[in-house]
């Protein structure tokens, strides 16, 4: 049986408050959106990959831009080369 109604995809929303919007208020004010600013080394990015090791009781993390950039870090861990080839997914969709 088809899905009737859509997913409700604000409620992580609600997880977002106060804190989270300082956070990312003193990333940007900081000019270190990234990893690196200039010769600094660490910054929010090396915090989250600290603390993400830390609560999954890991040796090493990385954080990525998004899943695709985690699939590529994945398949590059494993050794397999570049000419991987896989379908794009634009869009999941439930079965009809």
């Amino acid at each position: 049986m088809p899905r009737q109604k859509p997913f409700d995809f604000s409620k992580g929303s609600a997880l977002l408050g106060a804190e989270e919007a300082e956070a990312v208020a003193a990333v940007v004010a900081g000019r270190a959106l990234f990893r690196y600013k200039g010769d600094q080394l660490g910054g929010a990015v090396a915090d989250f990959e600290r603390s993400a090791c830390d609560a999954l009781s890991c040796t090493y993390g990385v954080a990525v831009a998004n899943g695709t950039a985690a699939l590529r870090c994945a398949l590059a861990a494993l050794g397999v080369g570049s000419a991987t080839m896989a379908p794009r997914i634009k869009r999941m969709r439930t079965a009809a």
